[in-house]
């Protein structure tokens, strides 16, 4: 196939999304993006500027995905779809659990549905690691997690983040099961660990993923937990959308994009040993078990998703598919915690020190 084929991104704002932009627009695709607003011009702006000498300029249209509007047009023309967006971060804030999980599905289903309708021959849908162990199911330690793996929706208080993707997940597989064999789509779905990695728009700032580093860079806690955290590169997960556009084998597969288990204190260090010159002190001890132990008496969700459960535990996660299907090699996280961090600064989320000289060879 040409390149100039047009791939739909939604969400293309987005911290995931934003990099399977640009590297498309850097292979030569032609790329239209879905945004909720033209308004928001912090958004809007600089995804233009994502590759300015690109091959096929970016296109933009509105689409949201609690809406039907504007999702018909979105898919006209498409050869293949990545339906990336989300609304993690606003939804979080709901209650309504009910709510949070319908919009999440039925966001999905409405992607879906417009693309069979446009007649679209490939889709990447953007999942997650937690629907094959999402919170609170405590990781079952000596267990080698795989593709083959799925959270169990009826799990007592799960969150309501994991059982909403997985159930968005499951009905993308069952709607391109049910369709006419000569009209089938061929699904392909993304389940990264925990995304670290550059950000390239400044908007950003508020993913789970950015706030996590910047928490770290300004010292917002006395320490970190003795978490080990599966991380993986957000430009592994970029590039493993896109491979599976161009691999007859990644069709109807699912793909964990993982790199390695790193405790939060390691990456601390990491930090401090490359910014401690240039005026950023940062806190690398492990904060004990027994003050976790305390807090978690008037942290409600320390103890309901089984937080203590999973201190000093290692858990194991296959990449297999990533490696040998993909061909994607897994980014140097000393790299991923770098490349992030600075980018961070650079993009002004953290205010630079009076030292601050920029990025060294790492």
């Amino acid at each position: 196939m040409s390149t100039d084929q047009l791939v739909l991104v939604t969400g293309a704002s987005g911290y995931v999304a934003s990099h399977v932009v640009q590297q498309l627009l850097v292979a030569g695709y032609r790329v239209r993006g879905t945004v909720r607003s033209f308004k928001i011009e912090e958004k809007v702006a600089p995804l233009r500027e994502l590759v300015p000498d690109a091959k096929h300029p970016l296109e933009l249209v509105e689409a949201d995905l609690t809406k039907d509007e504007g999702w018909d047009q979105a898919c006209s023309g498409c050869w293949a779809v990545i339906h990336v967006a989300s609304y993690l971060a606003s939804l979080m804030r709901m209650a309504d659990e009910e709510t949070y999980i319908q919009t999440t599905v039925n966001g999905a289903q409405r992607v879906m549905k417009a693309a069979a309708a446009a007649g679209v021959k490939k889709m990447v849908l953007t999942s997650s690691f937690q629907t094959i162990t999402g919170d609170p199911s405590p990781w079952v330690e000596g267990k080698t997690y795989t593709e083959e793996d799925w959270t169990d929706i009826d799990y007592p208080n799960l969150e309501f983040y994991p059982k909403s993707k997985t159930m968005a997940e499951r009905a993308a597989w069952a709607f391109v099961e049910n369709m006419p064999e000569e009209s089938k789509i061929e699904l392909s779905t993304i389940q990264p660990t925990f995304v670290w990695g550059p950000p390239l728009l400044k908007c950003q700032a508020y993913t789970p993923s950015m706030e996590s580093m910047i928490n770290i860079l300004t010292n917002k806690y006395p320490g970190h937990p003795s978490i080990s955290v599966p991380f993986c590169d957000v430009r592994d997960v970029a590039e493993a959308h896109v491979k599976c556009l161009t691999t007859p084998a990644a069709a109807g597969k699912r793909f964990i994009i993982y790199s390695r288990c790193e405790w939060l204190a390691t990456t601390a260090k990491i930090l401090d040993e490359e910014l401690k010159p240039q005026g950023y002190a940062l806190y690398t001890n492990t904060i004990p078990y027994f003050v976790l132990w305390f807090f978690s008496f008037f942290k409600r969700k320390l103890t309901a998703s089984n937080f203590l459960q999973k201190l000093d535990l290692q858990i194991s996660i296959s990449n297999r598919n990533m490696v040998e299907v993909l061909g994607i090699q897994p980014t140097d996280l000393r790299k991923t915690v770098l490349d992030m961090a600075y980018s961070i600064i650079e993009l002004g989320m953290v205010p630079k020190t009076s030292n601050y000289r920029g990025p060294t060879s790492h």
